[in-house]
């Protein structure tokens, strides 16, 4: 009978620590996903969050710099933020592209991302104007280096 109530209460504990730990875990894991003017909008609410912005590359702001640091402008709604990026990027990340980046809003209209996700170019049904689907060339961009428009690269 003893082993039995060992057993009972071993399974009792480890069914109450699996049950913490999922809920922990969807807790912990949460990402706020919102278009660009949204973020800015509610920029004070998610401060030190990690977050996730949706938008639009605007042509001419990438700037590439060695194999995994790129800056670039995104825009929804007419809000704009400067985005900061280390990483791989996306073989469809270019001018126009719907992009998701993750990260943190640093400073008004500066977004430090950690992660980026570029839609796949057949997506891109109604592109803004000025918006073409040619691929970005590394170190090219109509603003790269300029001193009235300097970047964190």
């Amino acid at each position: 009978m003893e082993t039995r109530n060992i057993i009972f209460v071993v399974g009792l504990l480890l069914a109450g620590g699996l049950l913490f730990f999922v809920i922990t875990s969807a807790v912990d894991d949460s990402v706020y996903m919102m278009t660009v003017d949204k973020a800015v909008s509610e920029q004070a609410e998610h401060a030190g969050q990690e977050i996730k912005v949706q938008g639009n590359v605007v042509p001419g702001s990438i700037i590439v710099k060695g194999d995994d640091k790129v800056s670039f402008e995104l825009t929804k709604n007419g809000e704009t933020v400067d985005v900061f990026y280390t990483g791989p990027r996306p073989d469809t990340f270019k001018d126009c592209a719907d992009v998701i980046v993750t990260g943190k809003l640093s400073s008004e209209r500066s977004f430090d991302a950690v992660d980026m996700i570029a839609k796949c170019p057949s997506k891109y049904d109604d592109l803004p104007g000025g918006c073409d689907s040619r691929p970005v060339d590394e170190g090219t961009a109509a603003n790269a280096g300029s001193e009235s428009n300097p970047k964190k690269y």
